[in-house]
């Protein structure tokens, strides 16, 4: 904006402002001139707008596990050991996005102990820049 305009017309831009490629996905910056002349007096502001990248999402999750049935006291503690299994998928960064996710919903641990199954999942995040 022009504070003052003296004897003269508003401001204006030295050079046409650049139509700003921005990206969360990128860094980057954008310098402006601006500035006032009214034939006695000048004056000028220079600005600069940048942002960074934000940090690529990471996620983690447990080790597989593979334990006989008979590993287990009871159905209580295969559940107990299922559940504390499933809280070690975690989302270390979140990037620009949302937290992390299962890609499908983990089924119940109520499988029989005495019977063989496996569970296989998949946890991921995606910020629309890293996944």
């Amino acid at each position: 904006v022009t504070l003052e305009k003296g004897c003269g017309e508003e401001g204006s831009f030295t050079s046409t402002p650049p139509a700003a490629d921005m990206s969360i996905c990128t860094s980057g910056s954008i310098s402006l001139t601006y500035g006032a002349d009214d034939g006695c007096t000048s004056d000028q502001v220079n600005a600069t707008f940048s942002w960074t990248q934000g940090d690529a999402v990471d996620v983690a999750g447990p080790a597989d596990v593979s334990q006989e049935a008979c590993f287990y006291a009871d159905d209580a503690t295969l559940q107990s050991a299922y559940s504390a299994w499933l809280a070690e998928f975690v989302t270390l960064e979140k990037g620009c996005g949302e937290e992390g996710s299962f890609t499908s919903t983990p089924p119940a641990a109520d499988m029989s102990i005495c019977t063989s199954g496996s569970i296989s999942l998949t946890y991921g995040a995606d910020d629309g820049c890293t996944s």
